[in-house]
């Protein structure tokens, strides 16, 4: 994701401490102390076996990632399908889609609310009218699906 262009051909925003967000890895409930393992709790080194002095990727240069959990993963949907897998994690770049407005709603017609007198003139009705819409537009240069094991 570091090294990727948006549609104009600028680099995509990356995630240094101090000048933006952080990248968020979206995971499964079941799966997210595995990735939180993964990541070393951001410490300096990885800290295992032979491997102790191996450095952990996520702390390089100020790379920054936050796990967050998705709790509709592994769960049914109204089909009963199964919703995505353990096994999936899904990291995004919250500036660069911000930036480039790839996730977003907007309204189509404003909200309006009429009240009405029933019969009873102790009683009201009220109605709520809106139309809004929502865009996915480019988001998949700033989301990407990661399948396996932490």
């Amino acid at each position: 994701m570091i090294n990727m262009r948006d549609g104009n051909g600028d680099f995509t925003s990356v995630s240094v401490a101090g000048e933006q967000e952080p990248f968020i890895l979206k995971v499964a409930p079941q799966d997210e102390l595995a990735w939180l393992e993964a990541l070393n709790g951001l410490m300096k080194y990885s800290g295992q076996g032979t491997n102790a002095n191996a450095i952990n990727i996520f702390t390089v240069d100020n790379f920054m990632v936050k796990v967050e959990k998705i709790a509709l993963l592994t769960t049914y949907d109204s089909d009963k399908n199964v919703i995505g897998a353990v096994t999936e994690a899904y990291l995004m770049n919250p500036s660069f889609l911000r930036e480039t407005k790839a996730l977003r709603t907007y309204t189509i017609k404003p909200l309006t609310v009429t009240t009405e007198e029933i019969k009873d003139p102790r009683s009201y009705v009220a109605y709520g009218e809106m139309a809004y819409g929502c865009d996915h537009y480019g988001a998949e240069l700033g989301i990407v699906k990661l399948t396996g094991q932490a």
